[in-house]
């Protein structure tokens, strides 16, 4: 394979040889490893072949030729879907991407619900005072009444701590 194409990031999966004989087109298969895509086009300049001279007749020898073409079970082969290096990386950020989203979202709906939460606190509270002080307004002449009935002469507060004498 060229160098430029091998900068790019592509592998050549199919093989480093031609066996002795071999007659027909040549179908060699590559593999993106790069970090983008790399277009190629029929009759491209893309493999480098390097013949060489035997010593002796090779003892595996091509006896049929090769196909006029592909065969279809190599192109049924290719239809299946592959990841790439690329493929992989973009998605990876689009999942990413998506988690982030969703993160932020849910941190967002945390925090409404935070505010809400404070905001119906600080209602009840408000609510529970104005409750504790209406209540004690209506009732205010007869706690009055309850507090002079349990207070003695000099200020003090009275209990009921009668003992087991006093009440026989």
């Amino acid at each position: 394979m060229k160098a430029t194409f091998k900068m790019q990031g592509l592998i050549n999966v199919s093989g480093f040889h031609i066996d002795p004989g071999w007659e027909g087109p040549l179908i060699f298969a590559v593999f993106n490893a790069g970090p983008s895509p790399v277009h190629l086009q029929r009759k491209l300049p893309l493999f480098l072949v390097w013949y060489a001279s035997l010593d002796e007749p090779s003892e595996k020898q091509k006896t049929k030729p090769g196909g006029a073409g592909i065969p279809p079970s190599i192109i049924g082969n290719l239809s299946a879907a592959t990841d790439t290096l690329y493929a992989l990386d973009k998605r990876l950020k689009d999942e990413v991407k998506k988690r982030d989203d969703e993160d932020k979202r849910l941190s967002d709906r945390i925090h409404e619900i935070k505010r809400d939460q404070t905001a119906l606190k600080v209602t009840l509270a408000v609510l529970l005072t104005l409750a504790i002080g209406i209540t004690l307004f209506v009732l205010r002449s007869d706690l009055g009444e309850l507090l002079a009935a349990h207070t003695n002469s000099t200020g003090v507060l009275q209990t009921d701590t009668a003992t087991d004498e006093e009440v026989t």
